[in-house]
């Protein structure tokens, strides 16, 4: 029997004019299950209408362009032929090497496939506040369901991945009495502190979570967000703009201290310094003579109550540095100030810090070395294109640093150096 399936198999491969006559008889399978509808094809040539003549035998014979004929009949003049006693759809899978499945099979294992996943997620979370959330999304398809089973079509690995994430954050954060910053909580959870950024379907989710948990309907007002967050104790970023600071003192040209930003300064508040806020401004200075900066607004919320009890300045730039942001570092360098920057571990975090160092000898990285690199935990890996950025970092400190993550590819964000931040902020005070 199996060497006469390979003659048969052989038969119909050694002849072209069968090769769309045997496609459109296997789509027939998947669609049917079985030997049923009809075989079309609408621009057959003359050696494809021959070919289904001579299985078919019809009354008369087939002519081009249009060829069509009964799947059923196609089989019962294999049955006439010296291959008669195998099955089609056997010669079928044989040919293509392949399994047959029916699109109604396939429906009721993906359905299936797709129950078990739920049936998992909701196991998986019987002691934590967000199964009833996971039962009411996988029962009404509601309140996140879409997002998950975006993700879930991707990769159902990385489906799982995303429910526990997010099983994790909200459990943190429903047990906990103080608050947690976004990004703090992304990088704690995920390794990596924009995973719950808004902008991304985590975040949105995250989102949907707290609010369906909280009872606080989403309204699409960003109030609403606010008050979703704060129900589970999350601060999202409440700082932005061009450049923020606490404790930096704005001069004009007459050596008169801005009354505005003094106020700020004197207690210890943030205040948003934009292009137009230095359109007067000679110079800048601080109490300390030493300014702090970060890269992004979540650290920057992270450790302002400790500057503003220390009486230091910190100063953040929002990612990708602002004329704003730059024209204020220079001031504060020309007035002396001894100013430590601080950003991500990715190729764009170095560049900026790179851009930033060298612009003044007084301008140094902080915690941005190779020791502090290695020992926090890593994100997503970087793509070829991007670490080809590191190839142009200028500044010898973080040259080496570069080349560490050149080696590894590996990302890491300062969210998960905060407390390290911290500790030195409160190390300068106490040293003065």
């Amino acid at each position: 029997m199996q060497e006469k399936l390979v003659q048969c198999v052989e038969y119909f491969k050694s002849r072209p004019q069968y090769k769309r006559i045997m496609q459109c008889i296997l789509k027939n399978y998947q669609s049917y299950g079985g030997p049923a509808g009809n075989v079309i094809i609408k621009d057959a040539s003359y050696e494809e209408c021959m070919a289904a003549t001579e299985i078919v035998s019809p009354r008369r014979p087939y002519a081009p362009p249009l060829l069509k004929f009964k799947l059923s009949d196609f089989e019962k003049g294999i049955a006439e032929t010296r291959f008669g006693n195998l099955n089609l759809q056997q010669i079928i899978e044989t040919y293509f090497n392949t399994e047959i499945v029916s699109s109604r099979d396939r429906k009721n294992s993906e359905d299936e496939q797709k129950r078990n996943f739920w049936e998992k997620m909701i196991s998986d979370s019987e002691n934590s506040c967000c199964q009833d959330w996971f039962k009411e999304m996988y029962h009404s398809q509601n309140y996140g369901y879409r997002s998950v089973m975006t993700e879930y079509r991707t990769s159902r690995k990385n489906a799982e991945k995303l429910m526990g994430y997010l099983k994790e954050a909200i459990d943190i954060c429903s047990v906990i009495s103080y608050p947690v910053q976004l990004a703090v909580l992304s990088a704690r959870v995920t390794g990596n502190p924009h995973y719950f950024d808004k902008s991304n379907p985590a975040g949105r989710l995250l989102l949907q979570g707290i609010s369906y948990i909280s009872g606080i309907k989403l309204t699409g007002l960003s109030e609403t967000e606010k008050e979703i967050y704060s129900a589970f104790n999350i601060e999202p970023d409440t700082v932005s703009g061009a450049a923020a600071a606490i404790g930096v003192r704005l001069f004009d040209s007459g050596h008169h201290e801005h009354p505005g930003y003094k106020y700020f300064a004197d207690n210890g508040e943030v205040c948003l310094i934009s292009v137009s806020g230095l359109s007067k401004i000679e110079y800048a200075d601080c109490d300390g003579k030493t300014v702090y900066i970060v890269e992004n607004p979540m650290v920057f919320s992270a450790l302002s109550d400790t500057v503003a009890e220390c009486g230091s300045c910190l100063v953040c730039t929002f990612g990708q540095i602002k004329y704003s942001g730059l024209r204020l570092i220079d001031m504060l360098s020309e007035s002396g100030c001894r100013i430590l920057y601080s950003g991500d571990f990715d190729p764009e975090g170095m560049q900026i810090a790179d851009r930033i160092v060298s612009r003044n000898k007084n301008i140094r990285p902080w915690r941005m070395s190779p020791e502090d690199y290695s020992g926090i935990d890593k994100s997503e890996t970087i793509s070829e294109k991007r670490l080809k950025i590191l190839e142009s970092i200028s500044d010898s400190e973080l040259q080496t640093t570069a080349g560490l993550i050149l080696s590894s590819k590996k990302s890491a964000y300062q969210e998960l150096l905060t407390e390290t931040l911290r500790k030195d902020i409160l190390s300068e005070k106490n040293n003065h």
